[in-house]
């Protein structure tokens, strides 16, 4: 995973408020992150450098970020980009998961998968970590169905087990995977 973005306020050079718990929680989970703008270099790179964020790319056009993400992804990288502006509404569509916030361009929210109803980056990196869970949950679930189908199955079918005893095997199979799932309930 990438995460790609302009995420500091233009006119200001400044950083969004929780920017850098942004960054620490993406370090955290292991995601590299680019900076993509279409600011000038010395403002891009004094940001970049005051922010630790290595991969910065600065003057890019709608059609340069786009290039950018789809170069990403064709080398198997997963994209999540994050923009607020019309020169972002290219890559946003282009990216694999994009995101932006309510208080964008309206292109913008049109263009993301997702529009951030508080302008809280530090949600994101907290989705991300749930659907990795998730996805864990759901390939273990996946497992366990086939394993038990695999074995439960045949045995039926050559009369070793009684009805009763498939059916009990099955409904209980049924909520250890429900149980399963339901590990993420307390999760936000």
């Amino acid at each position: 995973s990438s995460a790609a973005s302009d995420v500091y306020k233009r006119q200001e050079e400044k950083a969004r408020d929780d920017l850098g718990l942004f960054l620490q929680d993406l370090r955290t989970l292991d995601i590299p992150v680019s900076l993509i703008s279409g600011d000038g270099s010395a403002a891009v790179g004094r940001f970049a450098a005051r922010e630790g964020i290595k991969n910065w790319y600065a003057e890019q056009t709608a059609a340069d970020k786009l290039a950018r993400i789809q170069q990403q992804q064709d080398e198997g990288q997963q994209i999540l980009m994050i923009g607020d502006g019309v020169n972002d509404c290219a890559a946003l569509s282009g990216a694999r998961v994009s995101a932006s916030f309510a208080g964008a361009t309206q292109i913008a929210q049109v263009a993301a998968d997702i529009v951030l109803v508080q302008p809280k980056l530090s949600r994101l990196p907290q989705a991300i970590d749930l659907s990795r869970q998730a996805r864990r949950l759901i390939i273990q679930n996946l497992s366990f169905a086939t394993i038990y189908n695999v074995v439960t199955v045949p045995l039926a079918l050559a009369g070793l087990l009684t009805p009763f005893v498939a059916a009990l095997l099955m409904a209980s199979s049924s909520v250890i995977v429900l149980t399963n799932g339901l590990r993420l309930k307390g999760i936000k």
